[in-house]
């Protein structure tokens, strides 16, 4: 038996379940091998079941990624594991925990061991505080990583030749063709969509022999063009982006472009930094789709675009929005941007087009926020009511929590004492299985209540928490704003208080440069 010779674990504390797939699995599933959480779940609940152990928290991975930053269960596991807390984690195999680069292996192995967290697999119990175990974790997360690396190359090697073939290896086909399943060979290739595919060729059209008066347009009023005649993508007004990112996909002329953006990784003031610039050198391949436009018409039109744009002003150049990723259109909802003049002060516009919200300027903005901020903090104080209030509350719940603790106690015991009993001969075997069950099924319930009562109680503290710092932050945000001259600082110290903010300017407005609306919300909940 797999779990034969482990020592029991039963009573030592509490135990999260950690559940995450791996290439293999999502491969497997493919082939119809069925769901890997699911089967994953069952092992580890079986496993707890023959250690006795109380699995307190369950976190299921559902997305991938190769770091701790992708993947927010992870971070959350670690966060649980650091305050030492819980006496260990149930996963599968120790290699689910981290196939990152050396420093997310390093920081899994650290936080284990410094919390004195077990991790406890079908095939063995980790101890981090014993050297021995220690050691194995740590050889088997490197074995982890170069077999991830292996998988990775595999794949990477087998995406190029694939390429190389003239096949499609993306995930989403580009407008105007679906992705299709090559017939009697592995791979795919794409098919045109007869409706998109004109809108596509009418792009090209506009750009290369111009519109019905002979005029060649750019990519604004190739935009302009296609939503006055009717024109959506995807049900979706048309951008400039949009059209821009039609003109240069050479999949059009009927290329497979390979390696177009490099991923080039840095490490600037202690930071990794990931940038995917433009590799001029890129390998291009005759692909076995049919092409929306041929080649000659293709490459006059890059000619002709290259020929009208500007270099961005903003390239490599530092923030120049204190407001960035703050303020947002209440007619549509899109994040608004900046934009600079030569003759007036730069504006804060919604990018929507045909959008009917009216910009307004930078400085005029900047100014309503910090005078909004200064309004809240007179006006906000925390009522002897609202802190009584939340006293109470939370004397609640605590309560609640002490109770069900000492609930669960009692029903372990008698969970515990199924099994002497079983031992013992005074259960029959149908006894015990009932008996067992029902018990087990009330502790289940019992738990969630905790997890449940236990969220709600660390939301209030985070919240009386944030209500008793956000005043003394908002105060010396407002004070020392305008001594900070980068646009990237200000910028910091706004998105400390704030997380977003509503802006509202109507046509009728349009002339009164102070005449519009403000919602600011701040991070509190």
């Amino acid at each position: 038996m797999l779990y034969e010779g482990m020592q029991l674990l039963y009573g030592i504390g509490n135990y999260i379940m950690y559940l995450r797939k791996s290439r293999k699995d999502l491969e497997a599933e493919q082939r119809g091998e069925g769901d890997t959480l699911t089967r994953h779940f069952k092992l580890l609940q079986a496993l707890a079941k023959h250690l006795r152990i109380n699995v307190t928290i369950i976190l299921e991975e559902i997305v991938s990624g190769d770091t701790i930053a992708a993947r927010p269960k992870m971070q959350r596991l670690l966060q649980l594991v650091e305050t030492g807390e819980y006496d260990g984690v149930l996963v599968v195999e120790v290699e689910r925990l981290s196939r990152g680069d050396t420093s997310d292996q390093g920081l899994v192995a650290k936080t284990f061991k410094y919390s004195g967290t077990k991790i406890v697999t079908p095939n063995k119990i980790y101890d981090p505080e014993n050297e021995y175990d220690e050691e194995y974790f740590e050889f088997g997360l490197f074995m982890s990583r170069r077999e991830y690396a292996t998988i990775k190359r595999r794949l990477i090697r087998g995406s190029h030749a694939s390429r190389s073939e003239g096949k499609f290896v993306g995930s989403i086909a580009p407008y105007g063709y679906k992705k299709i399943k090559l017939k009697k060979q592995k791979g795919f290739s794409l098919e045109i969509i007869p409706e998109e595919g004109k809108v596509v060729q009418l792009i090209f059209k506009l750009a290369d022999t111009g519109d019905e008066n002979g005029q060649r347009l750019g990519r604004t009023k190739i935009a302009d063009y296609l939503n006055e005649h009717g024109y959506r993508k995807n049900g979706k007004l048309w951008t400039p982006e949009m059209v821009t990112t039609i003109m240069v996909n050479e999949v059009y002329k009927g290329y497979i472009v390979d390696g177009k953006r490099k991923c080039v990784k840095q490490v600037i003031n202690g930071h990794e930094t990931i940038t995917r610039p433009r590799d001029a050198d890129c390998k291009k391949y005759k692909g076995l789709h049919e092409p929306l436009v041929s080649e000659e018409q293709f490459d006059r039109v890059q000619k002709y675009t290259r020929g009208r744009s500007n270099s961005s002003l903003n390239r490599n150049k530092d923030l120049q929005n204190p407001l960035s990723g703050l303020v947002y259109c209440s007619c549509c909802g899109k994040q608004m941007r900046r934009k600079p003049d030569v003759k007036m002060p730069p504006s804060i516009l919604c990018p929507t087009r045909g959008c009917k919200t009216v910009a307004s300027y930078q400085y005029i903005l900047e100014k309503r926020v910090l005078d909004a901020l200064k309004i809240w903090i007179s006006d906000y104080q925390i009522s002897p009511e609202e802190i009584s209030s939340e006293i109470e509350e939370k004397s609640h719940y605590e309560a609640n929590i002490e109770v069900l603790q000492k609930e669960l106690s009692e029903l372990e015991k008698q969970y515990e004492n199924t099994y002497n009993l079983l031992e013992r001969g005074i259960y029959s075997e149908e006894m015990f299985l009932k008996r067992n069950s029902t018990v087990k099924q009330e502790m289940e319930s019992v738990r969630l209540q905790l997890n449940t009562l236990n969220v709600k109680l660390q939301e209030l503290i985070d919240s009386s928490e944030k209500k008793l710092s956000l005043v003394p932050k908002m105060q010396s945000i407002v004070d020392c704003y305008y001594s900070i001259e980068s646009a990237a600082g200000r910028n910091d110290l706004l998105k400390e208080v704030i997380d977003h903010i509503e802006y509202e300017k109507t046509p009728e407005n349009r002339g009164h440069i102070d005449n519009f609306t403000i919602r600011i919300y701040p991070k509190l909940k």
